[in-house]
């Protein structure tokens, strides 16, 4: 599999006239179930929900036309706590292993500094979700919580959820 460079890749702000392409990658992940507490009973408008809030930023990565994969970038809480912010990352199925979460990565923390954050705070990242969790601590990561068999994976039963932090 030949990695991805950022010379092969868009990567453009995506907003909701973008769902008919996010969408079927919101699927797989959801009929996955291995990183994402979504599941079968998830309606497209519950994701909807999830992926379109008005207050979230939305970034793609398209090669051509085609959608290899996107993040959100949102405050993690409110008010005092709005210059944390929170991101999720889906690639697809087709472009993992080849670089691309870095490259969505790097360029949300650049999107995330402009947009005023000073860290980003991962509230789930699954425990048994090992390419996840070894990106992020290569990105430079800690686990700063650990919360016991919190997340029903679909093969492993009751696994635990990491919280993970980094400061911009």
């Amino acid at each position: 599999m030949t990695k991805l460079t950022c010379k092969d890749i868009l990567i453009r702000q995506i907003d909701r006239n973008d769902w008919p392409a996010i969408l079927p990658l919101v699927h797989e992940i959801a009929a996955d179930g291995t990183s994402y507490v979504f599941d079968e009973s998830f309606s497209d408008d519950d994701l909807a929900a999830y992926w379109l809030k008005s207050e979230a930023a939305l970034f793609g990565a398209y090669q051509g036309n085609e959608l290899m994969g996107f993040y959100k970038l949102i405050a993690n809480q409110p008010g005092r706590g709005s210059h944390v912010g929170n991101a999720s990352y889906v690639v697809s199925s087709s472009f993992r292993g080849r670089g691309l979460g870095e490259i969505l990565a790097r360029d949300s923390f650049e999107k995330a500094r402009a947009m005023g954050f000073e860290a980003l705070q991962f509230n789930i990242v699954v425990s048994t979700n090992r390419p996840a969790v070894n990106l992020w601590r290569k990105m430079g990561f800690v686990i700063v919580g650990t919360v016991p068999r919190a997340f029903a994976h679909p093969q492993q039963g009751l696994v635990d959820i990491h919280i993970m932090h980094r400061y911009l």
